[in-house]
Formats: structure tokens, C-alpha cells, sequence
């Protein structure tokens, strides 16, 4: 396929119509919408493809209202299956909070000439203000022609989808590797060591080593992963790095942050729980209160049942004078 998307939402609540909100941000009574694109590997050769993957997100409170992506290729380089130079994405509302991805396939032109290749994915949404409403990011790949390595030469990617979460949730990672050697890669492996309270939903541990076997020249393997963020990990950071090896090559690197943030309720104070004995001060003088307001209340009634009194007998006695 030429891309698949996902979409997900950092927070449990909210959504639709932009009543929900984005956990540990600040409240800017906005859309915010943010692009972020990584590119599998950092070199690749003419004729070879390479995968790209777009990450949209709507870090404001309010719902961002037809989100759209735009990305031009540099030249040289085209998309798979319609070797067009241009693509464009519609992905609809996105919540607050909320975030979607997609990856897709780039083909190099088998003449492109040695370099740093670099494109740039812009996105945009029809609501909100300047510079929320707007948003861009580059990655960049090296083309080297005519230099394939004699051995093996192993070259790894990573992301991780969606690049913010709460505690208590899951996370998708996905790792790509190539060989860029004219040699067949023996036994490849890719080991990942996840942070302190993150966990392989398969398995419920900290490590994994994921076998990929044989990998011929030019080939490339990419798969998926899923990680449960424990209900401990407190906000923050996390960096986690895989590494790709194989029995005759040099092992290979790469790196994924995921930010962690812990959901807090703005604007809301809780009293501390009473008992009926805590009540009894505050019920006496609740009492005070009623039997103050009822002395007055009757010798207000008192005060004017004397003057009304006072009106009909001085009336009575103009009229005996009359």
C-alpha cells in the first residue's frame, strides 16, 4: 500500500466538537496543530526507495477542523505507485489532544546524483489563528551513488506513534532496517530496551530481541510493536534506542522520544471530608444566625403594628374635631 494512517487521542476524555482537552498542556482556547515527519533511513541508494512517516497533532483545547497535509518532493524523488511529485492528505477534525500519522513510500530516481535531499510537509487547518493554524517540518536523506558497501552495511530507523501519552495507555513503535552492503546480512537482529515502567504488550518485559534473519543486499524489513506505559511513569521525556546487528556487521542505532504527560484537572478544589461532629459548630451558629434573624424580623412587625396604631387614632381624632 502507499500509506496507511492511524489516528488516536492522548486523553481519555473530551473529543468531538472541541469539548475535550489536551492533557498537560496549557489552555489556549485554540486549536494547535503541529507536524512532525521522520524518514526510515538516513542514506539510501539511486534506484532504491525509502519510507517517510507525517505525525499530526492538535496540541490546543479546541477541535482543529479540516486538517489537511501537503508534501512536495525534492526532485529526483517520487511517490509510490503514482510517481507523482506532490501528495496530499485530508484528514477531517482532529480533537484536542488527538493525533494521527501516516507513512508512504518514496522511490530515488536511479540517476540522482550524490547529496543531502531535503522535503518539507506542511499542514494546515481551516479554524483558529496565526501561527496555530499552520504548521511545517523537513527531513532530509542522503543519496549516495556508487557506493554500496563491499560487506554488509546495516542502516536502522525508528518512530513511535502517537509521540505524546498518558499513563495507563499504549504506544506503537515501528522500526525499519536495511542493508545497504553488497553482501547477504547473517542473522540480523534488532534489540530494544524499553524505559523504566514501559512494557512489551507481547510478553510484559522491559527487553525484547526481535530475530529478522537473513537480509540480502538492498533488502529491507520493517515491523511493528506495541508498549504499554505503565500507570507510574511520571511526566516527562522518554528516549529509548534500538539496535540492529548481525553476525558480519557493524551494529546500527536508532532512537525514538515519546513525551508522557499526566492528565490534571484545572480548576477544581476539593474540601476535606467532614463528619456530623465536625458540622456542630457550624450548625450552632446556623442556629445564632435563624434566631437573630427572627428577633428582628419580630420587632420589625412589632415596630409597625405601634405606628399603624398611632395613623388611626390621630385620623379618628382630626375626624372628631371636624
Amino acid at each position: 500500500d502507499q500509506d496507511s494512517a492511524t489516528v488516536s487521542a492522548a486523553s481519555g476524555g473530551g473529543g468531538g466538537g472541541g469539548g475535550g482537552g489536551c492533557t498537560g498542556c496549557a489552555f489556549i482556547n485554540h486549536p494547535k496543530i503541529f507536524i512532525e515527519k521522520q524518514v526510515a533511513a538516513a542514506f539510501v541508494n539511486p534506484g532504491a526507495t525509502t519510507t517517510y512517516t507525517l505525525i499530526i497533532e492538535n496540541k490546543g483545547d479546541k477541535t482543529a477542523e479540516n486538517v489537511r497535509v501537503v508534501d512536495t518532493l525534492p526532485d529526483m524523488f517520487f511517490f509510490v505507485p503514482s510517481l507523482e511529485k506532490t501528495q496530499t492528505w485530508d484528514f477531517g477534525d482532529l480533537p484536542a489532544g488527538a493525533s494521527t500519522s501516516t507513512s508512504y513510500t518514496v522511490l530515488v530516481d536511479p540517476t540522482a546524483p550524490n547529496g543531502v535531499y531535503e522535503n518539507t510537509a506542511v499542514v494546515t487547518i481551516t479554524n483558529g489563528t496565526s501561527p496555530y493554524n499552520r504548521d511545517e517540518d523537513t527531513a532530509s536523506v542522503e543519496v549516495r551513488n556508487g557506493t554500496i558497501a563491499e560487506g554488509v552495511l546495516l542502516a536502522i530507523g525508528k518512530t513511535v506513534s502517537p509521540s505524546f501519552t498518558n499513563p495507563g495507555t499504549s504506544i506503537t513503535y515501528t522500526v525499519t532496517v536495511q542493508n545497504n552492503g553488497k553482501e547477504t546480512a547473517r542473522n540480523v537482529t534488532v534489540t530494544d530496551t524499553l524505559p523504566i515502567g514501559f512494557l512489551f504488550t507481547e510478553g510484559g518485559t522491559e527487553k525484547k530481541v526481535f530475530p529478522l534473519g537473513d537480509m540480502g543486499s538492498g533488502e529491507i524489513t520493517s515491523f511493528s510493536y506495541t508498549v504499554q506505559v505503565t500507570d507510574a511513569v511520571p511526566a516527562g521525556f522518554y528516549i529509548n534506542t534500538a539496535i540492529a546487528d548481525a553476525d558480519n556487521a557493524v551494529p546500527v542505532t536508532a532512537e525514538a522520544e515519546v513525551e508522557v504527560r499526566v492528565p490534571q484537572v484545572a480548576g477544581i478544589t476539593y474540601l476535606p471530608e467532614t463528619g456530623p461532629e465536625d458540622n456542630i459548630p457550624a450548625m450552632a451558629s446556623l442556629a445564632s444566625l435563624i434566631l437573630i434573624a427572627a428577633g428582628v424580623i419580630s420587632k420589625k412587625k412589632k415596630e409597625l403594628h405601634d405606628a399603624r396604631i398611632r395613623i388611626n387614632f390621630l385620623a379618628n381624632h382630626t375626624h372628631l374635631r371636624g
